[in-house]
């Protein structure tokens, strides 16, 4: 039934009045609580940057679940740019070989860093800056029992299983950050003498970037993207890299859920915080929202201010606050075969709700597959 104008103007007043006494963030979007085959998911992004940086989505299938975080800097064409295009790739890569495994995935991920540098290169004369955008990426693929996870950058996923009664996570990604983890930066610094600067408390490679990974960011990877404001050493090309660092988890009982979080999110919570607020919440609905309002929470204790007043800056909360995106994963039961009554859709933040890719794919396959036993049993037959 559509709204009529009273309940739309009464919503539009309420928003109003809640962002004025500081009870709604207006910086916020969420999706409370969504169902997929083996469980159901919570996602929340929060705006830190004068314009959005991170994208995200969460495409649901009849037996598969696809998250994507995009930790978009220097403006947002290269995170848009994989929200955009990565998963269709990820999925004409599966058409092409009947498959949707981590091989797709990180084939994916390499061309569509091919694509966007070609894209850099075709508008360097009238759109020079396109050289030093870039995005981290974090891909988490739910399939046929396994958890493929691939990561370009400082974004995280976290499992958690219960072991014996208490909460135990792991991480699954490695942050290549060279700012904030230490182990990666001596190992960075090892590999790559005097590439990393330490200027005004920070360390950054080239002087430029904190993280060692990512997709795009050209002017720190070739030579004819170079650009005059952020002159870099040619012979000392490449300093970033986008190899993408994988691993494929077979799922038990004993995992209960996943954290996808954007550095964002995880430069304000400890893995250990991010756990018990999930083991200790109540209701699911709406964990994504409550964590992601916690994380806010912390920026504006450094801010030294209440989280009411912290939430009115709508502007730019940098540098206390960037964007932040969290998505929760419960894992409620294992299940290969497919449930038909599974809604297949696609989730991205302040986007309308469509169809998910994984409908077109799903019958592909399974056209390919009658295909091959009609092809086997006639080879019998002979």
């Amino acid at each position: 039934m559509a709204e009529t104008p009273i309940k739309r103007g009464l919503k539009s007043l309420f928003h109003g009045l809640s962002v004025k006494l500081g009870i709604k963030d207006p910086n916020m979007w969420q999706k409370s609580l969504e169902t997929f085959p083996w469980g159901q998911f919570s996602m929340a992004v929060v705006r830190g940057n004068r314009e959005m940086e991170d994208r995200s989505q969460v495409e649901v299938g009849e037996n598969a679940l696809f998250v994507g975080v995009y930790d978009g800097h220097r403006g947002d064409r290269a995170s848009s740019f994989m929200v955009d295009h990565l998963f269709d790739r990820i999925t004409a890569q599966a058409w092409d070989h009947n498959r949707l495994d981590m091989e797709r995935i990180t084939a994916a991920i390499t061309y569509m860093e091919n694509q966007f540098i070609d894209m850099v290169r075709n508008h360097k004369e009238n759109e020079p800056s396109l050289s030093t955008v870039g995005t981290c990426a974090l891909v988490g693929l739910l399939h046929e029992g396994r958890l493929h996870s691939v990561s370009v950058g400082d974004s995280k996923v976290l499992l958690i299983s219960l072991e014996n009664g208490e909460y135990i996570f792991q991480e699954l990604t490695t942050q290549k950050n060279v700012n904030t983890n230490q182990s990666h930066r001596e190992a960075y610094m090892t590999a790559n003498p005097g590439r990393v600067l330490f200027q005004d408390g920070v360390h950054r490679v080239a002087g430029i970037s904190k993280i060692s990974q990512s997709l795009g960011d050209a002017f720190l990877k070739l030579e004819d993207c170079l650009v005059p404001e952020h002159m870099v050493q040619p012979d000392s090309l490449p300093y970033l890299h986008a190899s993408p660092e994988f691993q494929t988890r077979v799922l038990n009982e004993n995992h209960r859920f996943l954290v996808f979080g954007s550095h964002g999110f995880w430069e304000l919570l400890e893995n250990q915080q991010v756990v018990d607020f999930v083991t200790q919440s109540r209701k699911r609905k709406g964990i994504a929202k409550r964590l992601a309002k916690e994380a806010v929470n912390v920026a504006a204790g450094l801010a030294r201010r209440s989280y009411k007043k912290f939430i009115r800056q709508t502007e730019s909360r940098r540098p206390l606050q960037d964007d932040i995106t969290v998505i929760v994963v419960f894992l409620d039961h294992i299940r290969e075969d497919p449930d038909p009554h599974m809604r297949e859709v696609s989730f991205k933040p302040h986007a309308p709700i469509l169809s998910s890719h994984f409908t077109r794919l799903r019958h592909h396959m399974a056209y390919n597959a009658r295909a091959q036993e009609q092809r086997t049993v006639f080879q019998e037959l002979l």
